[in-house]
């Protein structure tokens, strides 16, 4: 995706590109560095889907039973969860 594309990705129009998000500096500077790693162009386009998955586990419903042995029970998805808050300056 190009700076100038105003799609996610999927082919979904972004209704509004001119209203940015502020990220700390330290926190863009990480996203940078790691882009060479993954699928993603620039820090708008990796911050827009780990926003996405965020939500996407925030809005999921709880499975039932007990929440702290399933957290146990997938030590990998915490670490990545963790890992995405702090690449996102919220850890």
């Amino acid at each position: 995706m190009s700076e100038h594309d105003h799609t996610d990705g999927t082919g979904e129009e972004w209704p509004d590109r001119d209203r940015p998000i502020a990220i700390p500096e330290h926190t863009a500077r990480t996203i940078e560095a790691r882009l060479d790693g993954t699928q993603f162009e620039t820090v708008d386009e990796y911050v827009a889907i780990a926003l996405e998955l965020l939500l996407e586990q925030l809005e999921s419903p709880e499975p039932s039973g007990d929440q702290e042995a399933e957290t146990e029970a997938d030590p990998v998805e915490d670490e990545a969860v963790r890992e995405r808050l702090e690449t996102l300056g919220y850890l």
